[in-house]
């Protein structure tokens, strides 16, 4: 799974408002009419990459499908880091 709060550069402790801001400063980066004169190879690549910043903003700007993304995939490693460090420790 895509990790929507790196793909926007945030922490997952991010705000709305926040995730707006970072949306649109990198929609504005990598905006298919703002790479018009680029190389095909660059605007594929920005055209990928505006593609994951729709869905990431798509995702973490609504209220339950965030919660239901973080609780799946925020969670879930620290949870498992919490059961590594239980098991290195000594008894």
């Amino acid at each position: 799974m895509k990790d929507f709060y790196l793909i926007l550069g945030l922490d997952p402790d991010a705000s709305l408002e926040s995730i707006k801001l970072a949306y649109r400063r990198l929609a504005l980066e990598f905006h298919p009419d703002r790479v018009l004169h680029l190389g095909k190879e660059e605007q594929a690549q920005a055209s990928s990459r505006m593609a994951d910043l729709n869905e990431a903003y798509s995702v973490l700007s609504d209220t339950r499908q965030r919660r239901e993304y973080d609780s799946k995939y925020v969670a879930a490693p620290s949870e498992e880091g919490a059961a590594s460090v239980a098991e290195a420790m000594p008894t």
